[in-house]
């Protein structure tokens, strides 16, 4: 079924221009590479570049391969509908690949309009537990194929606009490398400790430590946050993609895990632990059980120098050292206590924060743009696939 808008337009379902195929879970996963095993695609590898778990060998003929061209789904999960491309690797069970896309549609063009779709995809998933995209929803899609140098125009564009945004991405990069510059020149090498600090233990140094809800209170649409491992990043705190639980659940809650500013937000659970961040100033939210709250003794310790600390090599090698591996990846709280740490004096630590602080709102107006960026890169998406961007 076809139909024209535009002159040279044709507008076809999805299923008649794209044969796709969904991945299957592995049997056996690593977490550690070696050189004949393959990285396994997650969601999380597609952001950060970084694979964490991997494929042998011997498994990969039971597998779906991808390569770097191919067009990538996200099929199940809370970010279902969003399409990536860019890694080889053994595709997951929570994806689908592109196995064939017409001859007269070039595949970045046909990327970038599925991530034009992506609100509406997530939006209507089916699933009781875990979300899926629906498939007649998704099937019959109604796909722009504009002439060949319309769509090499319309690409051009949006890419341009998203070499803006990586651009900011990078130097996001940068100026971390270079706080940990600043925080290797002041207080050296934690791991060898040059210049004799005293070694504390974390517990000694922080008036509390726990961890979130180890029961999941119900979800709802709209209330107070409820942060996740997922909202706990390199450093900051990302509310892309917030659950949300009922005050009475969150009071309920409140007096075992109470985060405020200033507190450092750890990942305890799961692929990404070891992963920290401050609280910034926002208002009041719930944790659960993948994310422990670590509450410092400001005349011993501050945020920052906290913060920078687990962030190091030798903190994060001491945390991955005593998780437990044996199921699902975990740090427990008596863990976390243990491990040892330098720490300096509080003057000079004071020092560093101030320094950090003032970084840090630099790094707040580079995220604005960035989410400005975002929303032109939306909106211009949009007029693209209706025709209204180029003839």
């Amino acid at each position: 079924m076809e139909r024209r808008f535009h002159d040279g337009w044709v507008y076809r379902k999805l299923k008649d221009v794209v044969r796709w195929r969904k991945g299957k879970k592995p049997k056996v996963l690593h977490e550690k590479e070696n050189q004949e095993s393959v990285p396994y695609l997650t969601a999380e590898y597609f952001r950060t570049g970084v694979p964490v778990r991997f494929v042998p060998k011997e498994e990969l003929s039971r597998c779906v391969l991808c390569d770097s061209q191919d067009i990538i789904l996200i099929w199940d999960g809370s970010n279902a509908g969003e399409a990536f491309t860019g890694l080889k690797g053994v595709l997951a069970s929570t994806m689908i690949k592109a196995e064939y896309v017409e001859t007269t549609l070039l595949k970045t063009f046909l990327l970038h309009f599925l991530r034009t779709q992506f609100s509406l995809l997530n939006d209507r998933t089916s699933g009781s537990s875990i979300p899926h995209v629906k498939k007649s929803l998704f099937e019959n899609l109604m796909t722009p194929i504009p002439p060949i140098e319309t769509q090499r125009k319309i690409v051009e564009i949006l890419e341009k606009i998203e070499e803006s945004g990586s651009f900011r991405e990078h130097s996001d990069g940068l100026v971390n490398q270079f706080l940990q510059s600043v925080f290797l020149e002041m207080f050296g090498e934690l791991g060898k400790n040059p210049k004799g600090w005293s070694v504390e233990r974390v517990d000694a140094v922080c008036a509390k430590i726990t961890d979130g809800e180890h029961n999941i209170p119900p979800r709802i649409e709209a209330g107070v946050p409820l942060l996740m491992a997922q909202n706990v990043r390199d450093g900051y705190i990302d509310l892309t993609e917030v659950s949300y639980i009922s005050e009475k659940d969150h009071i309920k809650g409140k007096e075992r895990c109470n985060p405020e500013e200033g507190d450092v937000l750890l990942v305890c659970v799961g692929a990404t632990i070891g992963r920290a961040a401050i609280v910034p100033k926002m208002g009041e939210f719930s944790l659960v059980r993948s994310v422990a709250l670590l509450k410092p003794d400001r005349k011993k310790i501050t945020p920052e120098y906290l913060l920078w600390s687990i962030m190091t090599p030798a903190i994060q090698a001491r945390l991955l050292a005593r998780r437990n591996i044996s199921a699902q990846a975990g740090l427990y709280l008596n863990e976390i206590k243990r491990v040892r740490l330098p720490v300096p004096p509080i003057d000079l630590q004071n020092r560093f924060g101030k320094f950090v602080r003032e970084v840090e709102m630099l790094k707040t107006s580079s995220r604005q743009l960035k989410r400005e960026t975002q929303a032109l890169f939306s909106c211009l998406s949009q007029k693209a696939y209706k025709g209204e961007l180029v003839a």
